[in-house]
């Protein structure tokens, strides 16, 4: 029983790890997008930068729904460049909008 217990133990550390992994991905490709978006929008590319939007959003939220199966000390840094991709995503929807630089 005891053996059993601390597989499942590893099995959870692993999955977390994997998880931790997985966020942080989707955050780089998320500031990858964002930074191509921010480009395109300086040609005039209007229909990419729309579509790099609507990823970024989209990863956005995916991230938050996945950020809550992580402990406390996995979820700083990735709130932290959570709020970062956010207000870079908000910036760059209003530049978009002709709100401003």
């Amino acid at each position: 029983m005891a053996d059993l217990t601390h597989q499942f133990t590893e099995l959870q550390l692993k999955t977390a790890r994997i998880r931790q992994d997985f966020l942080l991905a989707l955050l780089q490709n998320t500031f990858t997008a964002l930074e191509m978006a921010d480009f395109e929008l300086s040609i005039g590319n209007i229909e990419v930068v729309e579509k790099e939007l609507v990823h970024t959003q989209k990863a956005c939220s995916a991230i938050e729904r996945f950020v809550a199966g992580l402990k406390p000390e996995q979820r700083s840094n990735i709130d932290f460049q959570l709020a970062h991709a956010k207000d870079r995503h908000k910036k760059l929807a209003n530049k978009l909008r002709g709100g401003g630089h």
